[in-house]
């Protein structure tokens, strides 16, 4: 049993990782529609829609960290 948690701790770190990456990618992409020379009108659907998934990955690992510290919490 002991190996299963450890496994799956391994797993959500990992998925933990794979979502902050996503995250510093989304945030540089967003920020970088500032420097684009166009109308706002035209890159505020891009911002909204990056902001969106900003937050939902945001709090996707948020919840990843309250799984590895409740699983960890089980261990002890």
């Amino acid at each position: 049993m002991r190996e299963y948690y450890k496994e799956k701790i391994k797993n959500l770190v990992a998925l933990r990782n794979n979502l902050f990456t996503s995250v510093i990618v989304l945030t540089s992409g967003v920020v970088g529609l500032f420097f684009i020379n166009q109308s706002f009108v035209k890159l505020l659907p891009f911002m909204v829609i990056g902001g969106y998934f900003d937050f939902v990955f945001l709090l996707n690992l948020l919840s990843i960290n309250n799984k590895i510290d409740k699983i960890l919490e089980e261990l002890k």
